[in-house]
């Protein structure tokens, strides 16, 4: 255990201020005490003696004899020898109830290296000049609290320590009840005051009932469980300024470089990157200028050692505080570190780690975006805004943790689980109309309204998002009210159509971290390329033939191969699902996800990679064709007749069917 010193100089405490308006009794209650003492002591032969030294007959009579103290009252110099009297007789008489605190802390504390001072009232002196203030929280005789009066002290030139003392278990602050028994709660209260006024003074704040101040033992526990907390706040607070200063040095020298541009040469380097990407103005210069900070910071090698000295400090203080809970607000802060919760607010275009709530089949389903930035961005080619991507990839959410597919996240109190083998595709432009709603990202748009240019949306964009609410207007505009199931590219989604809005049942929630996306998407790399079949590494080349195909007794696009020499027939799985549902069969997402599923997880001694396709190819076996069938998709080969006949027993829709 660390001695009380050692605690004091580590601190750099020297100079302690005690404020309580208890520390003295009122003139009133000292009034009723010398009352009190004078009649119980009118045979107090002493007292009478000392009092005749002082006063006339005639009063010492009216005192003892008559016990007539009005006189007193009405003169205020004999009514202070009196109580100069009382202090040499019985010093404890006039004491305030507070006078009991002052004597521990002197006890405490009390040593030729620590100076202590005491005050009634807040502002009679000055905060700055002492190192710990020790104060009561209420103060009667003004009517306001210790908080409430701290904004008027200034304490800016050094790091000061504030213990409040108070009988009240519960304080106030900005129309919010705080628990002081409750550490957590106390610790809420104090950060967020000292968050809220850090640019008018650099203090620590902590609370020690005055339940605890009767017994000597149990007050000084108290003190030094405080201290050790007000310690381990020193140290955050040195590396926390240290960053701070770190920051602001990064953050003027990136400004003190950016002025020695004019608007030409700003104008140049946004144009120069607006005509390459389809980004906006703002979004770009707040991009660059954040990168301009980031390098320029990691130039200022002195500063960053000091921020590490301060950091081996923390790693290596040993805490003596064995209930300490766990802190709510490091949750916090990870949460807003990993989610930008402001994208909707911003009107941002789709990007690389949007979140969304997809409604499939009555459900709320949570799901990621893993397509990648580069191809979602809009770009103008051949005088069209578009964009390479036409159809979104989103990996849904899971209950449950079930394998190595499955990616588990904590956002804040939130534990959320995607899992890579549970995937959809969306078509983009679904997507793009969350960009519209700034309050809750709902995927929706008015027939035939256009919108004006948000400050996060390019050139390129903004024309994109307008023509496509015409283009989606003069498609929807017939549909009656109520849901409607439509097609593209062979995706299914359902629409409902109320007046002139359109929604898609879809919103956004959210944006994750960049690297928190790319290792969902590296997860499902890995396992959509783990196959245990790699390239022949023969010198003899197999070729495989392209088989006659039909679907449901009608041409199609489907693709089978066929090799004589090994006699196996190869197709690609989601080759055989997309083209089943570009020509018009209704395929549910989730009927696609479990058959791609189970074709990654059960079957992949079934899978093959050729340098013929290059790609992923599925061998169609008893055992593979079974996961199809189960699906509702039945796969019967010929390698007889070099044919393969498939059969969907999902509903078609007819063209007019679709759009109607």
């Amino acid at each position: 255990m660390k001695a009380v010193n050692k605690l004091l100089a580590d601190l750099n405490i020297s100079r302690i201020l005690f404020v309580d308006d208890q520390l003295e009794l009122s003139d009133d209650d000292k009034l009723t005490q010398m009352r009190i003492y004078l009649s119980k002591e009118k045979e107090n032969h002493e007292l009478r003696d000392l009092v005749k030294k002082e006063l006339c007959e005639v009063e010492v009579e009216m005192i003892f004899e008559q016990e007539d103290f009005s006189f007193l009252q009405e003169e205020p110099d004999k009514r202070e020898i009196i109580f100069n009297i009382m202090n040499e007789i019985e010093p404890e008489l006039l004491e305030g109830p507070a006078k009991h605190i002052e004597k521990k802390l002197t006890q405490y504390f009390g040593s030729d290296d620590i100076i202590i001072e005491t005050a009634l009232i807040p502002n009679e002196k000055n905060f700055d000049e002492f190192d710990l203030i020790i104060m009561d929280y209420n103060y009667k005789n003004g009517n306001f609290t210790a908080l409430e009066v701290l904004g008027d002290q200034t304490l800016n030139n050094k790091l000061t320590y504030i213990i409040f003392i108070s009988s009240h278990e519960v304080f106030e602050y900005e129309e919010k009840s705080y628990n002081m028994t409750d550490s957590e709660n106390k610790q809420d209260l104090f950060r967020k005051y000292m968050s809220n006024n850090i640019l008018e003074f650099k203090a620590l704040l902590n609370f020690i009932s005055k339940n605890e101040v009767d017994s000597k033992d149990r007050f000084f526990a108290s003190l030094y469980e405080t201290l050790l907390e007000l310690e381990s706040g020193k140290l955050m607070f040195e590396s926390l300024f240290s960053m701070k200063n770190l920051l602001d040095k990064g953050v003027n020298e990136a400004f003190r470089k950016l002025l020695l541009t004019n608007s030409k040469t700003l104008k140049a380097l946004i144009t120069e990157k607006l005509e390459s990407e389809g980004v906006s103005e703002t979004s770009y210069l707040i991009d660059f200028s954040l990168s301009l900070v980031k390098n320029l910071i990691t130039d200022s090698v002195s500063e960053m050692e000091e921020i590490h000295e301060n950091l081996i400090n923390i790693q290596g203080w040993s805490c003596e505080i064995f209930d300490f809970e766990t802190d709510n607000h490091l949750r916090d802060l990870r949460r807003i570190e990993l989610l930008d919760e402001n994208v909707n607010m911003r009107n941002d275009p789709i990007d690389f780690g949007d979140i969304y709530n997809i409604n499939i089949d009555g459900k709320t389903l949570r799901g990621i975006l893993i397509s990648q930035s580069c191809d979602l961005i809009v770009r103008e080619i051949n005088g069209t805004s578009k964009r390479n991507a036409e159809v979104a990839s989103i990996v849904l959410e899971t209950s449950n943790s079930t394998g190595k597919g499955c990616i588990n996240l904590r956002l804040g109190t939130e534990e959320i689980v995607f899992d890579v083998r549970r995937h959809i595709t969306v078509p983009t432009w679904v997507l793009d109309f969350t960009s519209l709603d700034a309050q809750e990202g709902t995927s929706r748009f008015e027939l035939n309204k256009s919108n004006d240019r948000e400050f996060t949306w390019g050139n390129f964009f903004h024309k994109y998002i307008n023509n496509l609410i015409t283009n989606k207007s003069e498609e929807f505009k017939g549909l009656a009210n109520g849901e409607h199931i439509k097609w593209s590219k062979g995706i299914a989604y359902t629409i409902k159509k109320d007046g002139d809005i359109i929604d898609f049942q879809t919103s956004r929630v959210g944006r994750l971290d960049h690297l928190q996306t790319l290792s969902i998407l590296k997860a499902k790399t890995e396992l959509e390329t783990r196959i245990p079949l790699s390239l022949d590494l023969s010198n003899e080349e197999i070729k495989y033939s392209l088989l006659e195909a039909r679907l449901n007794n009608e041409e199609t696009d489907l693709e089978f191969y066929f090799n004589e020499k090994d006699k196996v027939v190869l197709a690609s799985a989601e080759h055989i699902i997309d083209v089943i549902q570009a020509e018009g069969f209704q395929v549910k997402q989730e009927v696609r996800e479990e058959i791609i599923s189970k074709v990654l997880t059960e079957h992949t001694e079934s899978i093959k990679v050729t340098e013929q396709f290059g790609k992923r190819m599925l061998i169609i076996n008893e055992n593979t064709a079974k996961t199809f069938f189960e699906g509702g998709i039945v796969i019967q080969t010929s390698k007889k007749n070099k044919s393969v006949n498939v059969i969907c027993r999902h509903k078609k829709v007819t063209e007019q069917k679709q759009f109607a």
